[in-house]
């Protein structure tokens, strides 16, 4: 039996112009015996929308061509993955006339030279968020962090701390939520470590 990883409405990128979200979920059967048996699914149960799958360049460009198959216009899969192919960012994407709803998928391969603790950080406005990129197969050279696939920090060798490279963002803002990568300089993408941040939209007093 595959176990299902159902990515609810939370994650993390949506333009909403009316105040609702669209009811859109991302299923992964991610315990696949092999890469040629993966697949993303995106369904809706939402009627008069436009539904896509697709992947985010802007991370990892991949050459790789994915199998996209369309059931319905409520269910649409991704087919064709290879176990480099896999490595990044792919998102359903729905639309209406007035909405417009995004839901993101990270695979990290867990052979990559810096990999997450943690993958996906939920934090509220105003608070601190943490990302800890472990060393798995250190190199030389300083490690770079980018924000969805812009540059937004150097960590360099010295700063390094029982083999972890860590971003500290404090007081996050509606802004700093997105897509983090921490990727040893002049290595391949690849072998990045990918984190997802979500950032509530209510302030938390202490």
């Amino acid at each position: 039996h595959y176990v299902i990883l159902l990515v609810c409405l939370l994650f993390i990128l949506f333009i909403n112009l009316s105040g609702a979200i669209l009811d859109i979920t991302l299923v992964a059967n991610v315990l696949s015996p092999s890469y040629n048996h993966f697949y993303l699914s995106c369904v809706t149960g939402e009627r008069n929308i436009s539904l896509q799958i697709d992947r985010d360049n802007a991370m990892i460009k991949t050459t790789s061509k994915f199998q996209i198959y369309r059931n319905s216009s409520k269910e649409v899969h991704m087919r064709g993955f290879s176990r480099v192919g896999l490595v990044g960012i792919t998102y359903c994407l729905g639309k209406s006339q007035s909405e417009q709803t995004r839901v993101v998928y990270v695979h990290n391969d867990i052979n990559a030279n810096l990999v997450p603790e943690k993958v996906t950080h939920t934090i509220s406005l105003s608070q601190s968020a943490i990302l800890v990129a472990r060393i798995k197969n250190g190199k030389k050279t300083d490690i770079w962090w980018k924000r969805n696939g812009t540059y937004y920090d150097t960590m360099h060798q010295g700063e390094l701390k029982d083999n972890k490279s860590i971003l500290v963002l404090s007081s996050v803002t509606m802004g700093d939520g997105g897509i983090y990568s921490a990727t040893f300089i002049e290595d391949s993408p690849l072998s990045s470590a990918f984190f997802r941040l979500i950032v509530r939209g209510e302030t938390v007093h202490t």
